[in-house]
Protein backbone atom coordinates (compact mmCIF):
# COMPACT_ATOMS: atom_id res chain seq x y z
CA UNK A 1 0.00 0.00 0.00
CA UNK A 2 1.03 3.58 -0.52
CA UNK A 3 1.24 6.06 2.31
CA UNK A 4 0.58 9.09 0.11
CA UNK A 5 -2.22 8.65 -2.43
CA UNK A 6 -1.93 12.18 -3.86
CA UNK A 7 -0.05 11.08 -7.03
CA UNK A 8 -2.61 8.29 -7.60
CA UNK A 9 -5.55 10.71 -7.49
CA UNK A 10 -3.66 13.30 -9.54
CA UNK A 11 -2.99 10.78 -12.32
CA UNK A 12 -6.28 8.86 -12.35
CA UNK A 13 -8.80 11.14 -10.64
CA UNK A 14 -11.03 13.93 -11.79
CA UNK A 15 -12.67 16.93 -10.19
CA UNK A 16 -15.87 16.01 -8.33
CA UNK A 17 -18.14 17.61 -5.75
CA UNK A 18 -19.19 15.78 -2.58
CA UNK A 19 -21.71 17.48 -0.26
CA UNK A 20 -20.95 20.82 -1.91
CA UNK A 21 -17.16 20.55 -1.50
CA UNK A 22 -14.84 20.19 -4.52
CA UNK A 23 -12.31 17.38 -4.33
CA UNK A 24 -10.59 14.81 -6.53
CA UNK A 25 -11.98 11.30 -6.87
CA UNK A 26 -12.07 8.34 -9.19
CA UNK A 27 -15.53 7.96 -10.71
CA UNK A 28 -16.48 4.56 -12.09
CA UNK A 29 -19.68 3.12 -13.51
CA UNK A 30 -18.65 -0.54 -13.43
CA UNK A 31 -18.31 -2.53 -10.22
CA UNK A 32 -16.49 -5.89 -10.31
CA UNK A 33 -17.75 -8.78 -8.23
CA UNK A 34 -15.45 -10.77 -5.93
CA UNK A 35 -14.10 -12.80 -8.86
CA UNK A 36 -13.03 -9.71 -10.81
CA UNK A 37 -15.81 -10.02 -13.36
CA UNK A 38 -17.94 -6.98 -14.07
CA UNK A 39 -21.20 -7.76 -12.29
CA UNK A 40 -23.14 -4.53 -12.70
CA UNK A 41 -23.00 -0.90 -13.69
CA UNK A 42 -23.49 0.61 -10.25
CA UNK A 43 -21.75 4.00 -10.21
CA UNK A 44 -19.18 4.60 -7.49
CA UNK A 45 -16.69 7.22 -6.44
CA UNK A 46 -13.38 6.38 -4.78
CA UNK A 47 -12.10 9.20 -2.57
CA UNK A 48 -9.61 9.85 0.19
CA UNK A 49 -10.88 9.01 3.67
CA UNK A 50 -10.47 12.69 4.56
CA UNK A 51 -13.42 13.61 2.29
CA UNK A 52 -16.48 14.17 4.46
CA UNK A 53 -19.41 12.17 3.08
CA UNK A 54 -22.58 10.67 4.46
CA UNK A 55 -25.38 8.57 3.01
CA UNK A 56 -27.81 10.95 1.30
CA UNK A 57 -25.17 13.56 0.36
CA UNK A 58 -25.23 15.00 -3.16
CA UNK A 59 -22.36 14.16 -5.53
CA UNK A 60 -21.52 15.62 -8.92
CA UNK A 61 -19.26 13.36 -10.97
CA UNK A 62 -18.94 12.38 -14.60
CA UNK A 63 -21.16 15.27 -15.65
CA UNK A 64 -24.14 13.95 -13.67
CA UNK A 65 -25.68 14.37 -10.25
CA UNK A 66 -25.85 11.46 -7.83
CA UNK A 67 -26.74 10.68 -4.22
CA UNK A 68 -24.54 8.64 -1.86
CA UNK A 69 -26.34 5.32 -1.23
CA UNK A 70 -23.62 3.57 0.81
CA UNK A 71 -20.05 4.06 1.99
CA UNK A 72 -17.43 1.29 2.16
CA UNK A 73 -13.80 1.26 3.30
CA UNK A 74 -11.44 0.47 0.42
CA UNK A 75 -8.55 -0.79 2.53
CA UNK A 76 -8.10 -1.91 6.13
CA UNK A 77 -5.93 1.13 7.00
CA UNK A 78 -8.85 3.43 6.26
CA UNK A 79 -7.00 5.70 3.82
CA UNK A 80 -9.74 5.56 1.18
CA UNK A 81 -13.47 5.02 0.93
CA UNK A 82 -15.83 4.03 -1.83
CA UNK A 83 -19.06 5.97 -2.21
CA UNK A 84 -21.75 3.87 -3.88
CA UNK A 85 -23.97 6.22 -5.85
CA UNK A 86 -27.57 6.14 -7.04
Amino acid sequence: MFDDLTPFYRDFGSSVTVAGVSTTGIFDTSTPDSFGIVASTIPSLRVSASVAAAVGDAVTAGGSSWVVAAIHAVDPRGSEKLLVLK
